[in-house]
């Protein structure tokens, strides 16, 4: 399927020992490409944002957190599910959301803007799976965080939603 080789692609380009920086933006830009064309295909569109945050992984790129969070307000649920894993994996690490973070001062602001609206789009879905993928992206932000995610964990904890009480075990569980 076209979707598992875009995901291949991203396998492969992702890594840094496995491609130069102007290989992978070049494949990240051909998989951004996909990603804008297949937003009705799921299968495609799962493969594509996966590769994306492949691709992009660290890189706190604000345009592909973009591009990632219109496929996730498709309300699809593949595909919704694995923009939010995605998005985690471009602010890998980055803290996003929280009061320290690592992230570019000019873009700060609105990567935070996107961690908020993330949270409260999470709690009005109704697709376990977009639930799921989000609060995975949230654990994978937080990545190496230790203490700078302990609010973002009580809230997660406190919340009426089994699922975002389940990914705050993944954030405290990446987060240390």
């Amino acid at each position: 399927s076209e979707g598992v080789s875009l995901y291949a692609l991203g396998l492969i380009h992702g890594s840094h020992a496995g491609s130069s920086s102007n290989k992978r933006k070049e494949t990240n830009e051909f998989l951004i490409k996909h990603l804008r064309s297949s937003h009705a295909n799921e299968p495609i569109s799962h493969g594509a944002a996966l590769a994306v945050g492949l691709t992009a992984l660290g890189t706190n790129n604000l345009e592909v957190v973009n591009q990632l969070k219109e496929l996730l307000y498709t309300d699809s649920a593949v595909a919704g599910e694995s923009a939010g894993i995605a998005i985690g994996l471009v602010l890998v690490g980055s803290g996003a959301g929280n009061v320290q973070n690592n992230l570019d001062p000019k873009d700060a602001d609105e990567i935070n803007e996107v961690i908020s609206e993330l949270k409260n789009y999470a709690r009005e879905t109704q697709h376990e799976k977009i639930i799921r993928g989000i609060v995975m992206g949230l654990a994978l932000i937080n990545y190496g965080q230790e203490e700078n995610t302990d609010y973002i964990i009580d809230e997660m904890r406190e919340d009426r939603d089994p699922l975002l009480r389940y990914g705050a075990q993944y954030t405290l569980a990446l987060a240390y």
